[in-house]
Parts: structure tokens; C-alpha cells; sequence
């Protein structure tokens, strides 16, 4: 990409090159939210193609216990995006989905997110 920005007679432009993450990412946001809020995850790095499973944990900020999987499939570019619809009787406290990765067989990377006020 080309960026340009003129004011007058003064022009600049920069090249920006845009390349895909070599390591996975995750991140929910928002990062913190009332129970009953949309979350929206954002997930990057991951092998094209690839289904990768889910683990959601929830708890305090120390002590997190095991609540539900899903999966997701990643795109050709190796990114996904999906809701996470929590429910107005969620409890409030933190969350933490864990994905295991395609890279290694161990904890490719984590999202976390807050849900605050009444559940």
C-alpha cells in the first residue's frame, strides 16, 4: 500500500507492506463487558485451513475451571473471526479461551475477556 498526505504544496507518501502474523494470535473484544454482551474473537497465525478446537475456562482471576469447547475454521489466510454470545446470566468474573495450536501440540495461545456487574 501507498500511503499519501499533502497539505499545500508538501506531499509525503510512505509504502506500507502488509504481512501475515508468524505467530498465533488471539483477542477477544471487548476485553471487558457486562454478561448478556456480544464478544467478537479475532484469531491470526493459525495453519490455513485448519479446524482448531477451543476450550473455554472461567473463574477468578487465579482460579479458572474448564466450561465448554467449540471449534473454529481458520481461513486461507490463516485467520478467523467468530461471536462469542454470552448470556445474561453468565457470572461475572474472568474467561479465558485456549486454543491448541496447529504449530505445536501444546497451548498455541490464549484470549481473554471480563464480565463485569450482575450475572
Amino acid at each position: 500500500y501507498v500511503l499519501t498526505a499533502s497539505q499545500g504544496p508538501i506531499r509525503a507518501e510512505v509504502v506500507v507492506e502488509v504481512v501475515l502474523p508468524r505467530d498465533q494470535l488471539m483477542r477477544v473484544k471487548p476485553e471487558s463487558a457486562p454478561p448478556g454482551a456480544a464478544m467478537l474473537l479475532g484469531m491470526a497465525g493459525f495453519d490455513p485451513g485448519a479446524e482448531v478446537p477451543l476450550h473455554l475456562y472461567g473463574g477468578s482471576r487465579y482460579d479458572m475451571e474448564y466450561l465448554a469447547s467449540l471449534s473454529v475454521e481458520i481461513d486461507d489466510q490463516g485467520q478467523a473471526r467468530t461471536q462469542l454470545q454470552t448470556e445474561p446470566s453468565d457470572p461475572p468474573g474472568f474467561y479465558c479461551i485456549f486454543a491448541f495450536g496447529t504449530q505445536s501440540e501444546e497451548f498455541g495461545c490464549d484470549a481473554r475477556f471480563e464480565l463485569t456487574g450482575p450475572g
